[in-house]
């Protein structure tokens, strides 16, 4: 049963909806920094409805970054290095990290 459990989660790290940041073509409505604590869980909800959620981790350290409640250091496919940006489509995203790196929430509709 736990393998069963761990496939599970490993299905729902692959159905995140991803959107190519360079793709994007909207306006800016809102922008948030923040610098995360050291192996603590930070929750962004969007302030606006139907938004994409764009993600940039400025420093200081990689960010884990999932719009499921178990974003996890050491897991690749939600690992953020320095400068590297990726967009949600999504209304809350959940962030956690290792060290105290600063991330940059932008909303784009």
């Amino acid at each position: 049963m736990r393998e069963e459990q761990m496939n599970s989660t490993e299905s729902d790290v692959d159905q995140v909806v991803e959107v190519n940041v360079e793709d994007l073509d909207g306006e800016v409505i809102e922008d948030f920094t923040q610098q995360l604590s050291i192996n603590g869980q930070f929750i962004y909800n969007a302030r606006n409805d139907g938004v994409i959620l764009i993600v940039e981790n400025l420093g200081f350290g990689d960010v884990y970054v999932s719009d499921k409640p178990y974003a996890k250091v050491g897991e690749e496919s939600h690992r953020l290095v320095f400068k590297e940006q990726r967009a949600f489509q999504t209304d809350q995203l959940f962030f956690t990290s290792a060290s105290q790196p600063v991330v940059s929430i932008i909303e784009v509709k």
